[in-house]
């Protein structure tokens, strides 16, 4: 295997295969470059079987291109292994034991939203939905080192009357909705590998070779479950960089990797991104970072145009002259060929009300992500429902397309299921409402069923096609 073309720290990160390798990856130094290298290497050099390497990335988008590359590049069968984030290691760990969580096979996983709509039915508008989700995420964590135990009892608490902490009404509602929310996944994971001694030799002598990217953005809990998944094999493979971490607002702890005791320690600075200029404003910024490993990224690349610094009066004044800015390079470069990069869409509203004033044309760029888009939420919630008559998935989409249910129609549904001891959909049936509403929801109800009997053969893809069609989403 050939990597002579490679930088020498980039060599020696792709052949430190032992013990535990902790690689400091500067912006722009090949980090994902030396992680599929070295990934091929174990594999194609070593022998390596894919199954025993565990490989975990800090997005979805990223392990979909470190696949890609080892696939097409390396001829490396991955079917088999696993590269992915830790949320979907840890769905993956579940699914093999949900029955020590109390959860049955084909259990979902509730998103923010799942989370904010089944607050809304614990709190009935007493209080704020989305704080109390951060509330319980933060209780959650809080109870992390017995969390089977405290969240069984919480479930018991939560059966018993409406005086029950809400927290608890919370917990147990997710029981009995065979759920959980993406703190679930992290804190069940932890919390099996740490009490039960059987579970965890199974996974830690699967994994051989261990290797986590973006480790600036791992959380304590994260470090618990690496360092535990690792105990076996003792090989660790760390690559991340402290000045890089921007999520320890949500529980992100860059401390862990600055004190990470290696056997081999990298540092990849040679940047092939920038010029030198850049790099050197770059460097003189993060030079004051407190919890931060040492380096200085350096470029071969020229010096290229200096880059300037303006410190102006207010966010106005910013966007007016980024805005004079523009107008001044448009008469020699063309609107397509120029970028205005912002920390967080909260600061585009006074450069876009600048662009606006001078009729300078302009496409935003980014918004919301795939999962999150309404038109996928439905149909997702339509399989939900399909597959495990959820209450949340029938909320969601009963009125999807309007088949007119207002609030008291549905009320009579919930008081109706609660009286039946049932699901809201399999409520439907026994519910007293006007003629047009009882056509309305009975075809729904028979439409699902349908669905159901086809969900046991064929295809997701055209399980998803017959949703579409029969309920009439694509014109929605």
């Amino acid at each position: 295997m050939d990597i002579s073309h490679l930088n020498k720290q980039q060599q020696l990160a792709i052949h430190s295969t032992e013990g535990k390798v902790r690689v400091i990856a500067g912006a722009g130094t090949g980090k994902t470059l030396v992680l599929v290298n070295r990934y091929a290497y174990l594999v194609n050099v070593l022998g390596i079987d894919p199954h025993n390497i565990l490989c975990l990335t800090f997005t979805n988008k990223a392990a979909k291109e470190m696949r890609i590359r080892l696939t097409d590049k390396f001829g490396i069968n991955i079917y088999d292994s696993y590269i992915g984030t830790l949320h979907g290691f840890c769905l993956n760990f579940l699914r093999e034991n949900c029955a020590k969580i109390g959860l049955t096979e084909g259990f979902t996983v509730m998103d923010r939203e799942d989370s904010v709509a089944l607050a809304k039915d614990v709190l009935k508008q007493k209080r704020n939905a989305k704080s109390f989700v951060y509330e319980v995420s933060d209780w959650k964590y809080s109870i992390s080192n017995d969390y089977l135990t405290i969240i069984n009892n919480a479930r018991k608490q939560g059966k018993d009357n409406s005086f029950a902490n809400p927290i608890c009404q919370f917990v147990n509602r997710q029981q009995e909705q065979n759920s959980v929310d993406y703190d679930d996944l992290i804190l069940y994971t932890y919390s099996l590998l740490i009490s039960n001694k059987d579970i965890c030799n199974k996974w830690t002598d699967k994994y051989d070779y261990i290797m986590v990217d973006e480790a600036q953005d791992c959380s304590m809990i994260d470090w618990e479950i690496i360092n535990k998944l690792s105990t076996a094999s003792g090989n660790l493979f760390v690559v991340g960089d402290p000045d890089q971490c921007i999520y320890q607002w949500r529980g992100a702890a860059p401390k862990y990797l600055v004190e990470f005791k290696p056997d081999v320690d990298i540092v990849l600075n040679e940047n092939y991104r920038s010029s030198q200029g850049i790099l050197d404003i770059a460097n003189d910024v993060i030079s004051h970072n407190e919890m931060r490993v040492p380096k200085d990224l350096f470029s071969h690349k020229n010096n290229g145009i200096k880059p300037e610094f303006y410190y102006l009066q207010n966010e106005n004044k910013e966007g007016e002259k980024i805005a004079h800015t523009i107008i001044k390079e448009h008469k020699t470069t063309p609107y397509k060929q120029m970028a205005v990069l912002y920390r967080n869409s909260s600061v585009s509203n006074h450069i876009e009300r600048a662009l606006i004033s001078e009729r300078i044309p302009y496409t935003i760029w980014g918004g919301v992500r795939f999962y999150e888009r309404k038109e996928i939420k439905d149909v997702l919630a339509y399989l939900k429902l399909i597959v495990s008559k959820d209450d949340l998935a029938f909320k969601r989409i009963v009125n999807v397309p309007s088949r007119h249910i207002g609030p008291v129609t549905f009320n009579k549904i919930m008081q109706t299921a609660q009286e039946h001891n049932t699901c809201l959909i399999d409520a439907l049936p026994y519910v007293d409402l006007r003629k047009d509403n009882q056509i309305s929801l009975l075809k729904f109800k028979k439409n699902i069923s349908e669905l159901t009997d086809c969900s046991f053969r064929g295809s997701i893809a055209g399980l998803i096609d017959k949703v579409v069609d029969k309920f009439h989403l694509s014109n929605d």
